[in-house]
C-alpha cells in the first residue's frame, strides 16, 4: 500500500503552521480571527502551504489517475447571473452579456476513497475549523453525491467567464497550476442585496474597471471566497498542463442538492 492511501486527514495539513486540530489554543483563535479581517476586508482568505508539498504531489498523482473520466462541460448562453440568455437575445446590459466557461469536472463519486483531497472534504475537524471562521453556528457538507466535492480539471483553453456565484461562499485548494493562465481574478463586493450596480458590472465585463484584484496562490493553498457579491472569473489556461483545483462543497443548511439541469450540465448525468 502507498503513502498516500494509508494516510489520515490530518496528514495533508501543515498542523504546525495551521494547527485547525487545537480549537482551544491561542494560536488557533489567531488563526480563525486573521482568515475573518481577511474574508471582512477582501472577501477572500488565503492559507498558503495549507497542504505540505509532498502531499500535493500525491493529490496530483491521484487526480491524474482519473482525470479521463472527467466530464467536459462547454457553456457560452450564460449570463455572470447563471441565467440562460439566448444568441438572439444578447446584448450589453450585463444580464444579457454571456459569458464563455469551459470546464472538465470530476464528480464526488469519481473521487477514490483514499484521495486526500476526499479525506480533508470529510473530516469534521476542517469542517469545524471553516464553520468558526464564517463564524456560524453549524456547517453542512453537501448532500449530493455528484456535487459535494468536485475536482475541476481545467485542460488548456478551459476558462471560467466572470460571473457570481449562487452560494454564499466556496472552499478551494489547488493542486496544480498550469503552464500560463488559469488566474482568480475577481472585483470585491461589487454589488450588494441593495444594489446590482450594473454600470459597474458592465466595466468588469468590457474590462475597464480598474479594482480587479489577482487571488494569489499555489499549490497546496486552501482559498475560501465569498462570491456572491464578487463577480469573479478563471482566465483561459494556457500551455500543456492541466491546472487541478478541488470545490468543497458546503452550507449553512443541511441536505443542498443541485438542480437536475445543472447536474446534467456539470456533470453529463443524474447519478
Amino acid at each position: 500500500m502507498n503513502s498516500s492511501m494509508s494516510a489520515s486527514a490530518q496528514e495533508y495539513v501543515d498542523l504546525e503552521r495551521y494547527p485547525i486540530a487545537d480549537s482551544g489554543g491561542a494560536v488557533y483563535r489567531d488563526l480563525v480571527e486573521r482568515c475573518r479581517l481577511d474574508m471582512a476586508q477582501h472577501g477572500a482568505c488565503v492559507l498558503h502551504n495549507f497542504i505540505p508539498k509532498a502531499r500535493v504531489r500525491e493529490l496530483v498523482k491521484a487526480t491524474l489517475s482519473v482525470s479521463e473520466l472527467a466530464h467536459h462541460n462547454v457553456n457560452d448562453t450564460t449570463t455572470p447571473y447563471q441565467e440562460t440568455v439566448l444568441p438572439g437575445d444578447a446584448g450589453s446590459h450585463p444580464r444579457r452579456s454571456p459569458r464563455r466557461s469551459s470546464v472538465h469536472v470530476l464528480a464526488y463519486d469519481l473521487i477514490q476513497a483514499e484521495h486526500g483531497i476526499r479525506l480533508l472534504y470529510e473530516w469534521d475537524v476542517l469542517l469545524l475549523f471553516l464553520a468558526d471562521v464564517l463564524d456560524v453556528d453549524q456547517l453542512y457538507r453537501y448532500e449530493d453525491r455528484l456535487a459535494a466535492l468536485n475536482i475541476a480539471v481545467n485542460r488548456p483553453g478551459d476558462e471560467n467567464g466572470w460571473h457570481f456565484d449562487q452560494c454564499d461562499f466556496v472552499c478551494s485548494i489547488l493542486i496544480r497550476a498550469a503552464d500560463r493562465g488559469g488566474e482568480f481574478l475577481y472585483v470585491p463586493n461589487v454589488r450588494d442585496q441593495h444594489d446590482e450596480n450594473y454600470n459597474s458590472v458592465a466595466t468588469v465585463l468590457d474590462g475597464t474597471h480598474d479594482g480587479i484584484v489577482r487571488l494569489a496562490m499555489e499549490p497546496g493553498s486552501l482559498v475560501l471566497f465569498k462570491g456572491r457579491d464578487s463577480i469573479h472569473r478563471v482566465t483561459p489556461i494556457e500551455g500543456k498542463t492541466a491546472r487541478l483545483i478541488a470545490l468543497l462543497g458546503y452550507d449553512t443548511t443541511p441536505g443542498v442538492l443541485m438542480s437536475e439541469n445543472a447536474r446534467l450540465r456539470r456533470f453529463g448525468r443524474l447519478a
